[in-house]
Order: structure tokens, then sequence, then C-alpha cells
């Protein structure tokens, strides 16, 4: 990647649990790699422990550890919610008013100090933030292209393919799809191998890369596998 371009990707699932933040962090530390100053933003994350009244979101603090980012908490994540809901329910439960002022500001500052930013999303790319606004409205006001994290297990065809309609629909631009095997064992399943083919056929939106399972998380693993993702963005 040219050191004097700046590029911005939207980090979004086909459902909760597909493994965007391994992901993300992995294709983080990959461009980092390179020599590409990097950073991951959550904006909004839910189901954050409470610590000494302090609300700490376990996504966002895992980037800042494993990018060994030096930025403010509340600037990787913005909105920090306790209740382990989509956004919406959380917030509703806590009173909480979430504006798209909340992150922009950081978001920001991001773009201007680094030369690549994530944005990392909260479960699905529909999951709703607030009345009338899902992560694919955030995605839309930013106007960034979005890289779309799928599971290999049995399900991940229609799980895909509906998420990539709704971003077609909502005129979002979609970079690539990569499929994140979220379970061990070193020889994929049948569901495995013709789940991810079976979308392709079906979509012209490419396919980046396989992130295989990871058992140790660490840097050089989450960076080794995501190399040849990176190399395509």
């Amino acid at each position: 990647m040219n050191s004097s371009i700046k590029k911005r990707f939207f980090i979004t699932g086909t459902n909760t649990g597909v493994g965007k933040t391994v992901v993300a962090a992995g294709v983080a530390l990959a461009l980092k790699r390179t020599g590409v100053s990097t950073v991951v933003i959550k904006p909004v994350e839910s189901g954050c422990k409470l610590k000494n009244g302090v609300l700490m979101p376990s996504d966002a603090l895992f980037h800042a550890e494993m990018l060994e980012i030096e930025e403010p908490i509340d600037a990787i994540c913005p909105v920090k919610l306790r209740h382990p809901l989509a956004p919406m329910a959380a917030a509703e439960l806590e009173n909480v008013n979430i504006q798209t002022e909340d992150w922009l500001p950081a978001y920001r500052e991001f773009s201007w100090k680094y030369q690549v930013v994530l944005v990392e999303g909260a479960g699905g790319i529909m999951v709703p933030i607030r009345n009338d606004y899902l992560f694919s409205d955030m995605a839309a006001e930013l106007e960034i292209p979005v890289i779309l994290v799928a599971g290999t297990e049995l399900g991940t065809i229609n799980h895909t393919l509906l998420s990539l309609e709704h971003a077609r629909n909502r005129g979002l631009k979609v970079l690539g799809i990569i499929f994140n095997q979220t379970r061990p064992g070193r020889r994929r399943t049948l569901a495995e191998k013709t789940g991810p083919a079976l979308v392709s056929r079906f979509t012209e939106v490419p396919v980046l890369g396989f992130f295989p399972f990871v058992k140790k998380i660490n840097r050089v693993n989450l960076e080794l596998a995501a190399r040849e993702i990176a190399k395509k963005l």
C-alpha cells in the first residue's frame, strides 16, 4: 500500500459471534506490519463490564492492546453500554441517547492521524443503534466501503447473501467477504468447504480470503492469519 494513500473500511458481520473483532485486529496488525499506521475504532460497544464504577469495553481494549495504540479508550470506543444486547435495546434500558456526534469527532481525528482506519460495528450489519439508524446507516454516513465477515459453518450462505442484499439496497460498496473459521479443526467440514463457494456463485462480491481458527490469540498469530487478506486492501 502506498504510504501516501489513506483508506477507511467499515468491518461488519453477518451475525454476532462470527469473529469480527479478531479478524479486524488481524487485518490491522497485518497492515501495520507493512509500515502503514493503522487504528481500529469501535464506535459503539455493548456488554461492557463494570469495573470500579467504569464501563470497560473488552473489544476496544483488545484492539488497543493488540495494536499498542496509545489513544484514550473513550476515543477508541465513544459509546459504552452495559447490557449484552443490541445497542438500541441496551441504550433504552440504560437511558442513553446515542447520537452520531458521539463517535464522529474521534473518527475524524483518527482519519487525520492514521493512514488506515478500521471502523468495527457490533453484531450484524442490520443491528439497530437507535430508531431508524442501523450499523449500515453508519457505514453509509461515513461513506466508506464495507468488509463483511462471515462464518464458515452451516447457515452462512443465507446469512451472507442476506447481508449483501441489504448492503446493496442501502447503496453501500462492499469491498469483499472474509470467511472466518470460528471453530477449531485442521480439516474443514463439508459445510465449510461448500458454503463459501456457493456464496461466490450467487454474488459478484469478491472473497478477500479465509481467516483460519487461531487457537492462541497473540499479535504474531493474528498478523499471520490476515497477511494475505491485507495484501488485497
